[in-house]
């Protein structure tokens, strides 16, 4: 099971990338750099402006104490820190370049 995670335009509501996707496997890793949050990876619906600070608070918490997350690395090995930082990393760049646009998701 993962997270399929792509923008929409605002205007003609269609998408114009092929999105992102990362296994839900690491969702214990969100969870825990984002106390509160009722999803993975909780931005459906905010434009890419607004995620930005979202994400930019994951991935810096998430970078701010590596073994701790690392610990949290799924047994069966689908998924892992440096993989989600990595996927954070690129749904943020997505947001800077396209800050307009919708998230939607798929889980």
């Amino acid at each position: 099971m993962g997270l399929d995670i792509w923008q929409i335009c605002p205007c003609c509501k269609e998408s114009h990338d092929d999105g992102r996707n990362y296994t839900y496997n690491v969702s214990k890793m969100w969870y825990e750099a984002m106390p509160g949050s009722k999803q993975f990876v909780d931005i459906d619906g905010m434009t890419g402006d607004d995620s930005i600070p979202v994400l930019q608070t994951a991935i810096t918490r998430l970078k701010a104490d590596p073994d701790k997350y690392q610990a949290m690395n799924p047994e069966n090995g689908y998924g892992t820190y440096t993989g989600f930082v990595e996927f954070l990393e690129e749904l943020k760049k997505m947001a800077v370049e396209n800050p307009n646009r919708i998230w939607q998701s798929w889980r």
